[in-house]
């Protein structure tokens, strides 16, 4: 693999404590994979079959709402994070999906080899724990502070009037 690759890597946190000899593993089992802007990475409820590092580009990762036609955002990936870890990890079907929000490189993992990785080089298992336990408190810290704000706001009148009956009767 390339010599500009394995420096982006050892810039990563997952792999900046890794040795020449354990880089060398890693780049073994990654694919480059190219998405142009608006594709879809992978969607909601599918099968996680891949970690991935944005190596170029944006990624956003959201939650459709079919009913709104709506999506919410969860988090927009820069350069060097990384997503797609917890559905791989689990098991569990996607719980979010992913599209490039520009053209975009990626770093990809095929799940069994990044779990095999992972207990090869525990470095990366704990660099990976760091990385989940920091989204997790962040992730709370926004719940917690919309909650708060939403909860200190008061309903104007008029707001009413704009829904339709049936809403408002359903939501007495």
């Amino acid at each position: 693999m390339n010599l500009e690759l394995k420096a982006f890597l050892r810039e990563n946190e997952l792999f900046s404590g890794l040795t020449d000899e354990q880089l060398e593993i890693v780049t073994r089992h990654l694919n480059l994979r190219k998405f142009g802007r608006g594709e879809r990475i992978f969607s909601r409820g599918e099968e996680g079959k891949a970690f991935y590092v944005v190596r170029s580009g944006r990624v956003e990762i959201f939650i459709p709402d079919p009913q709104s036609g709506l999506d919410r955002v969860v988090e927009e990936v820069k350069p060097h994070g990384a997503f797609g870890e917890v559905a791989l990890l689990t098991g569990t079907s996607r719980s979010a999906s992913a599209r490039a929000l520009e053209d975009c490189e990626l770093i990809v993992f095929g799940g069994k080899t990044f779990v095999a990785l992972l207990e090869k080089l525990p470095g990366v298992g704990f660099a990976l724990s760091r990385l989940l336990a920091d989204r997790l408190g962040h992730h709370q810290e926004q719940q917690g502070i919309s909650f708060i704000q939403l909860s200190r706001i008061e309903a104007d009148p008029r707001i009413f009037q704009k829904l339709p009956k049936r809403v408002i009767t359903k939501n007495k």
